[in-house]
């Protein structure tokens, strides 16, 4: 199913900065992909780095993260066509336990050490 004024993705252009202003001296480019409800279900930084959102089907609140996708984990959760996927990416993951109001009750990870235990 589709909605035809659903935006589906969206690509902003960020002004250049000069080297001269410790900048690339590129324009470069955000990408955000979008569910039929309008989240924001993908997400691509200025440096390629992809994160991924899941939400509650019935909530719509957010129940999971995935920051830096890693390329051998993205075939599974679909990312859009035509994005590249980082082979490197650290595939850190937050998951988010909701209430039935949507409301944030625990959040795990990402995974981490601790230093000093």
């Amino acid at each position: 199913m589709s909605f035809p004024n659903q935006v589906q993705e969206r690509t902003t252009t960020l002004p250049a900065v000069s080297v001269e202003k410790h900048g690339s001296g590129n324009a470069d480019t955000r990408r955000d992909g979008f569910d039929l409800h309008g989240r924001m279900t993908w997400s691509m930084d200025e440096r390629g780095r992809v994160t991924h959102h899941q939400y509650d089907p019935v909530t719509g609140a957010r129940t999971r993260t995935i920051e830096d996708v890693a390329a051998g984990e993205a075939a599974a959760l679909d990312p859009p066509a035509g994005w590249t996927i980082p082979a490197d990416g650290l595939h850190r993951v937050t998951d988010f336990t909701v209430d039935l109001r949507g409301r944030v009750t625990e959040v795990l990870g990402p995974a981490h050490e601790v230093d000093g235990v």
